[in-house]
């Protein structure tokens, strides 16, 4: 911005005799315009604006000579030929005419559309004369064009960056689900496997409580085998066995009135396993086992073993 200023400052003070400021030609062929605006700074910058005068593409290169104020025709090369001629036009010149050379794409294109007046910054726009120079606008409304192109951009890498978020969360959630999953199945074969323990452990134990109960019954067996040989003895009980009995009878029911109904059943079937109707050894041996008859059995068996 320094370098425009000073440069206008140059060919607007080369005009102070009447204060009208300093008009640029562009001579192409036939054609002839005037360009707008500050004048150009840079051999590119005349370029544009004389493509932008006469309505051709951006495919157009341009030569440029320019002419003093003896009507001689001088080249220009560089940027500072270019500035070196602004600078050189007298007071007496009433415009600096450049005459340029076409070459490459010829061709016309349609022209820019004027500037809307609503779309007019006062605060930064440039007056001339009383008129809002067309360039100020349209440099506006490309900068305008730029932000939205860009907001447009980083919209699009936004929707991007939230879909691969989503996409991420979505990834993490069936990872997640599928792990839950894995230690479901570990869960479930641990708690088929305890019970199928529980379901062994179960079956031995009723085996050992059969083969404990054939055990006793052998022994029973035994024991009937041994009574059966005292025959004699027997018959020598059978003729005593009235008294007996009554006297028998007489203990056994004040035996009976003793105990509670539970002892008394659990010696009863101590006696019907075959280990006699001694009922007060009976009720001692379960009171020795803290009244538990399979341990109970367990003893008895094993001392008819031991006699034997």
């Amino acid at each position: 911005q320094s370098r425009t200023a000073c440069t206008r400052g140059n060919i607007f003070a080369m005009a102070e005799n009447d204060g009208t400021p300093l008009p640029i030609i562009v001579r192409v062929g036939e054609e002839e315009a005037t360009l707008e605006g500050p004048p150009p700074d840079t051999m590119l910058e005349l370029e544009e604006k004389t493509r932008h005068a006469l309505g051709y593409g951006a495919g157009a290169k341009f030569c440029f000579k320019w002419i003093d104020e003896e009507e001689d025709m001088i080249m220009l090369g560089s940027d500072e030929e270019l500035k070196e001629s602004l600078s050189s036009v007298s007071k007496s010149q009433r415009k600096l005419v450049f005459v340029g050379e076409i070459s490459g794409d010829t061709s016309k294109v349609a022209p820019h559309a004027p500037p809307v007046q609503e779309d007019l910054d006062a605060d930064h726009a440039v007056e001339y004369d009383g008129e809002v120079e067309g360039w100020i606008l349209l440099k506006k409304r490309q900068d305008k064009e730029s932000m939205s192109m860009a907001s447009s951009v980083i919209s699009s890498v936004s929707e991007q960056e939230r879909q691969a978020e989503k996409e991420s969360q979505e990834v993490a959630a069936a990872e997640e689900k599928f792990q839950q999953l894995e230690q479901d199945q570990k869960l479930a074969a641990r708690l088929a496997d305890e019970m199928e323990q529980a379901e062994k452990a179960q079956l031995q134990e009723q085996e050992n409580m059969a083969r404990k109960m054939e055990e006793l019954l052998r022994i029973q067996d035994e024991q009937g085998e041994g009574e059966q040989s005292a025959e004699a003895k027997d018959e020598q009980e059978e003729r005593e066995a009235p008294c007996k009995q009554q006297a028998s009878k007489q203990n056994e029911d004040d035996f009976r009135n003793s105990i509670d109904e539970k002892t008394w059943t659990q010696i009863l079937q101590l006696s019907e396993m075959g280990f006699g109707e001694d009922y007060p050894m009976l009720l001692k041996v379960l009171e020795n086992h803290h009244m538990d008859l399979p341990s109970a059995c367990e003893a008895l068996a094993a001392e008819a073993a031991c006699r034997v």
